[in-house]
C-alpha cells in the first residue's frame, strides 16, 4: 500500500508541474515582438499606399512620392 501512495503522490507531483507550466507558457508574452513588427510594417504599408492614392494625378508631390516609392520597390525587386 505504501508503494501505491507514493506512486499516486509522483504522479500528482507531475501532473500538478506539468498543468503549472502549461499556464504559464499562456501568460507568456514570448514571440508577442514578432506580431507587433508585422502589424507596423503593415500599417506602414497601408499609409504609403494611401498617401500614393491620394497625391496621385498631377499634383507635383504625389508624383513625386509615386516615383520614389516605385525606385524602392525596383530596387527591392531587383
Amino acid at each position: 500500500m505504501e508503494n501505491f501512495q507514493k506512486g499516486l503522490i509522483g504522479a500528482h507531483t507531475v501532473a500538478t508541474a506539468h498543468i503549472a507550466g502549461a499556464f504559464e507558457r499562456m501568460r507568456s508574452e514570448k514571440g508577442q515582438g514578432a506580431v507587433e513588427y508585422a502589424g507596423m510594417v503593415l500599417l506602414v504599408a497601408l499609409v504609403i499606399a494611401a498617401a500614393i492614392t491620394l497625391l496621385s494625378g498631377d499634383n507635383f508631390i504625389g508624383t513625386a512620392v509615386k516615383g520614389k516609392v516605385s525606385e524602392a520597390f525596383g530596387k527591392l525587386v531587383g
